[in-house]
């Protein structure tokens, strides 16, 4: 979520494992009670009112088509996390997002 280049992250983790190896990422996502909250209170913004500093930091908010276009050709089961004081709400409006995938046997190192 921090790099500009987030198909090259995804090329590195093919390569680095083997086919059937297991990876697990966690992002911020676009659509999410905090990312609406943010923006209300900051306008345009927003994004600098995300991370501990107002210094401009790359930040690139996902939603669940954008995380398995990114990882294809690996399949992935995406989940919503952490909706503050609304547990039950995370997997419409959760602020993480964690995606889970197997590296497919047709991926090149």
């Amino acid at each position: 979520m921090h790099s500009n280049e987030p198909r090259r992250i995804v090329n590195e983790i093919f390569r680095v494992l083997r086919p059937g190896g297991r990876f697990n990422v966690h992002v911020y996502a676009l659509i999410s009670y905090f990312a609406l909250w943010r923006f209300l209170q900051h306008g345009r913004e927003w994004k600098l009112w995300i991370e501990n500093s107002r210094d401009p930091v790359h930040i690139e908010l996902y939603t669940k088509p954008l995380l398995e276009r990114l990882f294809q050709p690996a399949r992935l089961e995406v989940r919503k996390y952490h909706c503050k004081p609304w547990a039950a709400l995370a997997p419409w409006f959760g602020w993480f997002l964690v995606a889970k995938g197997v590296k497919p046997d047709n991926v090149a190192d």
